[in-house]
């Protein structure tokens, strides 16, 4: 019942971060990338090696990358790195985030921001409205055009390998 109440609160910030935020966001070349920042769910992570592989990819050329994972298990086991992990323990019952490095995070002006999250969940979805990043990466789900500039949209049933193929693909396009 508490949850239900943060993540009320936490879409209700959520849409007034939608209409308050005035950052210009630009679509800059990957290539030309230096600040990456990438949530995602733990708990929808399926095969640690392949994303740690996602991970490596994204850190190539000297790029800074910061990465907050989320999680109802305080632990984590199976990844090559250790990310920062929040919960629901992080968002006071108003919907505001206690966490300071969470709320750092979500000030850092990053050149891209990943979301890898299969379902929606509105502490990604607060992040991602209220991220000053120039281009906000994540996957398809219904409302998500409002808090990204870029949506893929796999193929059902896809391997979560090929999840990362395409947010790879398609950002190396820019």
């Amino acid at each position: 019942m508490l949850n239900f109440i943060k993540n009320l609160f936490l879409r209700l910030r959520k849409n007034q971060a939608i209409k308050q935020n005035q950052v210009v966001r630009q679509n800059i070349s990957f290539k030309s990338a230096k600040n990456i920042g990438v949530i995602f769910s733990l708990d929808d992570i399926q095969n640690p090696d392949t994303f740690s592989k996602f991970i490596k990819s994204l850190k190539t050329n000297g790029r800074n990358l910061q990465i907050i994972g989320y999680s109802k298990q305080p632990t984590i086991s199976g990844l090559q790195f250790q990310p920062k992990v929040f919960g629901y323990k992080d968002v006071s019952l108003w919907g505001e985030i206690r966490n300071e490095e969470l709320n750092n995070f979500i000030r850092t002006p990053f050149d891209y921001l990943f979301c890898l999250s299969k379902k929606p969940l509105p502490f990604f979805d607060y992040i991602l409205a209220n991220s000053p990043a120039k281009c906000r990466i994540c996957q398809y789900a219904d409302g998500r055009h409002l808090v990204a500039e870029m949506i893929i949209k796999p193929k059902p049933n896809a391997p979560e390998e090929k999840l990362y193929e395409r947010f790879l693909y398609y950002t190396q396009l820019l």
